[in-house]
C-alpha cells in the first residue's frame, strides 16, 4: 500500500484532504499511546477502530449496560487476540438487528472521533486501499467531516485557521452546486455568503450562535466550498485574474529577480560579470532601471504590492552606486573573494561613516560649521550609500539655526529624499527628516516621516510623543495602528516604549504618558468606536506592560522568560532558559538573529556567522548574540 505523510497536518486537515480528493484507503493516528484507524471509500466513513480499551467495541457496550461483567470480562479475554473481529465478539451473545449494531457502531465512531479531535498531537498516516462496495458505510463523507468539525471550539479553530479570527478577513464561495446537500441552518450561512465577503459581515447579517456560525464557516473551508483569505490575499487573487497570461509570464520574471537579489551579489542583481566595464554597468543598470520603473511593469503589482517593484529599484540602485565607483567596487570584490559578501554593506559602511564623521567633527573644531557643511556635502555626494551622512548634515544645519537658508533646505531636501530611496528601512533617516520639516513648519510633512519611522521602530517612545506634538488625534489612532501590526513582535518593553536597561522611573514617566494619551475615558465622546476599541485594548496592554515592569521580582521573571538578562546572576538552569529563549529586543536584530540560528541548525556556519553579524549591528550589546558569535569564532 502506498502511504501518504499526514504528520504535519492537523486531523481535521487530513480528514479534510479526504473529503475534497474522495480518497480511498486508512488512516492511521497515533497520539503515541493508542492507535486508531479509520476506513474510508470514496471519502465515505466505513470503520472507525481503536486499539485503547475503553474504545474498543466490548468496552462501549459495557458502558451502555448492553454487557454484563461477565460477558465483558470474557470478551476482554478473547479481544488480545490481534485476529479476532472485534465487533463479532462484542455482539455474539447478544440479541441485536443489523441495524441495531449499525447505530452502536455509528455511536461509537463518534465516540471516537470526539476523543481525536480534542487530541492536539498525534502522527497522522494515510495508506491508499480499495474496498468493495459490499463493506457498508457507517458516515457520509459529509456527515464524517460535520462530526470532527462539531468537537471544534472556537479557539481550536482559530488556532487551525487564525484567519477566520479577524473581521476583516474575505470569505469567497467557489461552488454554489452543493448547497441542496446543507442542512437549514448551514443554507441560511451559505445564503449570506452569497452577499456579504467578509467575517465581520456574516456576523453582522445572520442570527445563528457565535460558535454555530464559526463551525459552519470552518466546516465550508475544509469541504472546500470557501476561500479564507486576508485582505491583501484576497485583493491579489482577485488581482491575477485581471492579467492575461503574457501579463503573468512577465509578472512571474519581475517575481523570479526579486527572489534572484536575495543572494546579495550586486553582480548577479545588475546581470553583468564580474569583470564588466563601466560602461557595460552603467548600460545594465539604466535598462534595468528603466525596466522596472515603468508604468506597463507597475500594472503588473496591485497597490499592496508595489513594494517589491521599490525594493527591486532600491537593491538596483544600490548595487549601481558599489559597482560604478572603482575604490568600492574594489573593496567590494576583496568581501566577495573573502566570501562575505552579504557583509560588505555593513561592514564596509560603517567603517567608512565612522571615518568621516571623525573627521567632520575635526572640521567644525578646526574650520567651523559652516566649511564643516561644505566638506560634509562632498562626503555626500562621493558616498551616497552612507546612509548617516545626510542625518548628519540636517543635524549640524539645525544646530547652526541655518533652516532659514534657501539652498541649505534644498540640500537637506535632495540628501534626505535620496537617502529614503536607497535605505527605506532605516528608521533614523526618516526621523531626521521629520524634525527638520516640524522646525520649518512643514507638519505634514514631518508627521508622514514620524509615521514611516515608528512603522520600522515600533517600541520608540519619543516618536509617539514626537507625532502627537502635531496631531494628538491622528497620531493616536496610527500608534495603536502600528502597534496591532507589529503585535506578534513585542515585547512588554516595546509596548511600554522603553528598553530592558531603564528604570522603574523611567517606567512611570513612560506609563503616564500612556495615561494621559491613550485611557478609556479620552475617548468616551469619541466617534471613531474602532479607533476607541484600539486604544482601550492597548491602554490594557499597555498597564499590563507596566504592572509588571514596575514589580522587580516580576520584572526579574520575565527578563528570564524573554531573555533579557535578570537582576542577579541566574543559576545554571536559569542560564540554560536565558540562552534557549533569547530573543533581541528590536526588530532587525531578532530577526537576523532568528535568521542565523535557522543557519546552525542547517550547520550553514558561514550563514549563521553572517547574520549574527548583521543582528549585532542594531544591538552592539546584547550579551547572547556576542555569546554565539564567540561560539562560533572558537568552534
Amino acid at each position: 500500500m502506498e502511504e501518504q505523510a499526514f504528520s504535519q497536518l492537523h486531523f481535521i486537515e487530513g480528514v479534510s484532504s479526504i473529503y475534497r480528493h474522495r480518497l480511498n484507503g486508512i488512516l492511521k493516528i497515533d497520539n503515541g499511546h493508542c492507535i486508531r484507524q479509520i476506513l474510508f471509500r470514496d471519502g465515505d466513513c466505513l470503520v472507525v477502530s481503536s486499539n485503547a480499551k475503553m474504545e474498543l467495541p466490548g468496552s462501549f457496550l459495557f458502558q451502555k449496560q448492553l454487557l454484563n461483567t461477565k460477558q465483558y470480562e470474557s470478551y476482554l479475554i478473547q479481544a488480545a487476540d490481534p485476529n479476532i473481529r472485534q465487533w463479532d465478539l462484542a455482539v455474539k451473545d447478544l440479541e441485536l438487528s443489523p441495524n441495531e449494531i449499525s447505530q452502536k457502531k455509528e455511536e461509537l465512531a463518534e465516540y471516537i472521533l470526539q476523543n481525536i479531535a480534542r487530541e492536539k498531537e498525534s502522527k497522522l498516516v494515510f495508506a491508499n486501499q480499495t474496498f468493495p462496495a459490499t463493506v457498508p458505510m457507517i458516515l457520509s463523507r459529509k456527515a464524517f467531516l460535520e462530526r470532527v468539525v462539531q468537537e471544534y471550539s472556537i479557539d481550536r479553530i482559530f488556532s487551525i485557521a487564525p484567519k477566520l479570527k479577524e473581521g476583516s478577513t474575505k470569505l469567497s464561495l467557489l461552488s454554489k452546486e452543493e448547497r441542496n446537500e446543507l442542512s437549514k441552518e448551514q443554507q441560511s450561512i451559505f445564503d449570506v455568503l452569497l452577499h456579504n465577503s467578509s467575517v465581520k459581515e456574516v456576523f453582522e447579517a445572520s442570527f445563528l450562535d457565535k460558535l454555530l456560525i464559526y463551525q459552519t464557516l470552518f466546516l465550508f473551508f475544509n469541504m472546500g466550498l470557501i476561500t479564507v483569505e486576508s485582505e491583501d490575499e484576497s485583493s491579489k487573487r482577485q488581482f491575477m485574474t485581471s492579467l492575461d497570461e503574457d501579463q503573468k509570464v512577465q509578472r512571474a520574471e519581475v517575481e523570479n529577480f526579486y527572489q534572484k537579489c536575495k543572494d546579495l551579489n550586486y553582480y548577479r542583481w545588475l546581470g553583468v560579470e564580474s569583470k564588466a566595464s563601466a560602461e557595460d554597468i552603467k548600460k545594465k543598470y539604466q535598462a534595468l532601471k528603466e525596466k522596472y520603473e515603468n508604468q506597463e511593469v507597475k500594472k503588473l503589482f496591485n497597490v499592496e504590492e508595489q513594494s517589491i517593484l521599490e525594493d527591486v529599484v532600491h537593491k538596483i540602485e544600490q548595487a549601481y552606486q558599489v559597482l560604478s565607483k572603482d575604490d568600492q567596487r574594489r573593496e567590494y570584490n576583496q568581501f566577495l573573494l573573502e566570501g562575505k559578501g552579504h557583509e560588505f554593506v555593513h561592514q564596509s559602511h560603517t567603517l567608512k561613516e565612522k571615518k568621516i564623521l571623525q573627521d567632520l567633527q575635526q572640521a567644525i573644531s578646526k574650520d567651523g560649521p559652516i566649511e564643516a557643511l561644505s566638506f560634509l556635502e562632498k562626503e555626500i555626494e562621493n558616498n551616497p550609500s552612507l546612509f548617516l551622512l545626510p542625518i548628519a548634515y540636517a543635524k549640524l544645519a539645525l544646530k547652526q539655526e541655518l533652516y532659514r537658508d534657501v539652498e541649505i533646505n534644498r540640500k537637506v531636501f535632495q540628501f534626505m529624499k535620496r537617502a529614503m530611496t536607497l535605505f527605506p528601512y532605516y528608521f533614523e533617516i526618516y526621523e531626521a527628516f521629520a524634525l527638520w520639516c516640524k522646525t520649518i513648519n512643514q507638519l505634514e510633512n514631518a508627521f508622514r516621516a514620524y509615521q514611516k519611522a515608528l512603522l520600522l521602530n515600533p517600541s520608540s517612545l519619543s516618536l509617539r510623543k514626537e507625532m502627537i506634538s502635531i496631531d494628538i488625534k491622528k497620531a493616536t489612532a496610527v500608534i495603536v495602528e502600528v502597534l496591532e501590526k507589529h503585535k506578534d513582535h513585542l515585547s512588554l518593553y516595546d509596548i511600554l516604549g522603553v528598553s530592558s536597561d531603564q528604570g522603574s522611573q523611567d517606567f512611570h514617566h513612560a506609563f503616564r504618558f500612556c495615561s494621559k494619551y491613550f485611557h478609556p475615558d479620552r475617548f468616551f465622546q469619541n466617534q471613531d468606536e474602532q479607533i476607541s476599541k484600539a486604544c482601550k485594548k492597548w491602554f490594557k496592554k499597555m498597564t499590563t506592560a507596566y504592572q509588571t515592569l514596575k514589580d522587580s521580582s516580576k520584572r526579574k521573571e520575565y527578563d528570564i522568560s524573554l531573555g533579557v538578562g535578570s537582576v542577579e546572576a541566574p543559576d545554571e538552569e536559569s542560564q540554560k532558559v536565558f540562552m534557549n529563549k533569547f530573543l533581541p529586543k528590536t526588530l532587525h536584530g531578532r530577526k537576523y538573529y532568528e535568521t542565523a540560528m535557522e543557519c546552525l541548525e542547517k550547520n550553514d556556519r558561514m550563514g549563521a556567522s553572517i547574520n549574527l553579524k548583521l543582528a549585532i549591528q542594531y544591538e552592539p550589546d546584547n550579551p547572547v548574540i556576542l555569546n554565539q558569535m564567540a561560539q562560533l569564532e572558537k568552534a
